[in-house]
């Protein structure tokens, strides 16, 4: 995907870009009732491409739409795939969340989201002495172009850094 401009702040990577899925669904045989979940669910987590070529969601895609779910959203919630899904699982304390697809209006819930099952997550491991750090990709679609929000860094700062950022102005 390529790289209009790139903007960092503090442990977030702004960036514009072209949304284009044609390699992986070619390469992974996804059907095309699979391929319209782009156009058609609210709340759309996809694979990311690893260092190996091969296409995995983050280890906690699953607990993840699972909890959107049972939140009583409004918003449909899916995984861009056939069938089962790959997983990479990364044997750490931290929270690696899948890389998710929504409309621009829809960022502030999502952000919302994500909030609550981190301080979900933080409060399962009160009595660790290390800090979790969260690794989640926000793509916010406007037809087949977009802007990738990503955030690698401590738990504890996921939300001041989301509200340090100003969005209007992107």
């Amino acid at each position: 995907m390529p790289v209009d401009k790139k903007r960092c702040m503090n442990h977030i990577l702004i960036k514009d870009i072209e949304i284009s899925f044609d390699e992986y669904f070619a390469k992974e045989k996804i059907s095309k009732t699979t391929q319209d979940k782009l156009r058609n669910i609210d709340i759309l987590a996809v694979p990311t491409q690893y260092h190996d070529s091969n296409y995995y969601f983050a280890k906690e895609t699953i607990s993840f739409l699972k909890y959107c779910n049972g939140k009583g959203s409004k918003y449909t919630v899916d995984y861009l795939a056939d069938g089962d899904i790959k997983v990479l699982s990364l044997h750490c304390a931290d929270l690696w969340l899948p890389t998710i697809i929504c409309k621009d209006v829809l960022l502030p819930i999502i952000i919302g989201l994500i909030t609550n099952y981190i301080s979900d997550y933080i409060k399962g491991r009160i009595n660790s002495r290390n800090e979790s750090n969260v690794d989640v990709k926000i793509i916010v679609k406007n037809n087949n172009k977009g802007k990738e929000f990503y955030y690698n860094g401590p738990a504890s700062k996921f939300v001041e850094t989301f509200k340090a950022t100003k969005f209007k102005k992107l």
